[in-house]
């Protein structure tokens, strides 16, 4: 009985030093994932300047996808109307993350103006978020925002594959490597990178469309086959969130490029519906393609940065459009 003891002892002593020695080497992936993180999409940059951002400071803040966070630039709101403004769109933000999102936000900041990007296409049951949303968990702090995009936003495929490698610091890191190498030949040319993180959320194209994908946008965009029930019901919880907080709210459809957007037969659809969410909640609906096909706004194929997205150039036209649209509602206490 005593060997069986002793061996006993020593089985479970090793068994011990096994996972001591694993966790050890968990968690050293873990810091090193963190340490060599390249950022994709700009996310953790977002988080940061989320929660590094002063208490009660923001007073404007735009919400919504890729078509917020490269159009709306804060430096140009807070120049023109005097105001601090942050942006928290991210690529292929749905309504069901933006709320949750808007919520957290919300916890530190209580500003008096909601810009919401409506961009149709991320308001679907076609879109892709498994990616997006698991960065946006890898840096979101934990708590119920954190879950109920985890519950709420993710399918279970998206849940299950969040936990064997969104959590997982070794399939981060090889993802890590694989687009370090595959990204060396663009540096070792000197070629810049055709999106810019600047702050604040704001992350600009630096690139000007050449037009050469206009037929596969406007396929994919004709694709449309209407509005996902669920994204809708997230998009007016987020409208009701902001007016009972006070909030004004101004919906927004960022511009693609002309010639993409006079292709389109599914537009008139797109904008029934936008037009009676804004018209149902008492808010205001600025359509950037319906106003630079009435030539109320100029923006040439050389201000876009691929056929759906503004670049640089034309973010700081849409914005001043936006930042005077404000100021002239301050000045008649519409705002």
């Amino acid at each position: 009985m005593r060997v069986l003891s002793i061996s006993s002892s020593k089985f479970i002593l090793r068994l011990c030093s096994f996972f001591m020695v694993l966790g050890l080497i968990v968690v050293g992936a873990m810091f090193a994932a963190d340490a060599v993180d390249d950022d994709v999409n700009d996310i953790k940059s977002l988080w940061q300047d989320i929660y590094a951002t002063k208490p009660n400071s923001v007073d404007i803040v735009f919400l919504g996808s890729s078509h917020a966070n490269s159009t709306f630039d804060p430096r140009v709101f807070d120049d023109m109307t005097g105001k601090v403004s942050f942006n928290l769109g991210s690529s292929n933000q749905t309504p069901k993350t933006s709320y949750y999102i808007f919520k957290e936000f919300l916890k530190e900041q209580h500003p008096r103006i909601l810009v919401q990007e409506v961009y149709w296409d991320v308001l679907t049951d076609k879109v892709d978020t498994t990616a997006v949303n698991s960065q946006q968990l890898l840096y979101m702090h934990p708590g119920a925002n954190w879950l109920g995009i985890f519950i709420n936003a993710f399918s279970g495929k998206e849940r299950e594959t969040f936990i064997i490698k969104g959590l997982n610091p070794f399939y981060r890191l090889k993802g890590i490597a694989v687009r370090h190498f595959c990204s060396m030949p663009a540096m070792a040319e000197g070629v810049q990178p055709s999106v810019q993180y600047q702050g604040r959320g704001y992350r600009p194209y630096l690139i000007t469309a050449d037009g050469s994908r206009k037929g596969e946008v406007i396929k994919r965009l004709n694709g449309f086959t209407g509005y996902s029930s669920e994204q809708l019901h997230y998009l007016q919880k987020t409208i009701d969130l902001a007016k009972s907080r006070g909030m004004k709210v101004i919906l927004v459809m960022a511009p693609i490029m002309p010639e993409v957007f006079d292709a389109l037969t599914c537009y008139n659809n797109v904008e029934q519906v936008t037009t009676q969410i804004a018209r149902n909640n008492n808010v205001d609906y600025i359509d950037f393609n319906r106003r630079i096909q009435n030539k109320e706004i100029f923006l040439p194929n050389g201000y876009f940065g691929d056929e759906h997205h503004v670049n640089e150039k034309g973010a700081k036209i849409v914005s001043a459009y936006v930042a005077e649209y404000i100021n002239s509602n301050l000045k008649s206490r519409k705002l």
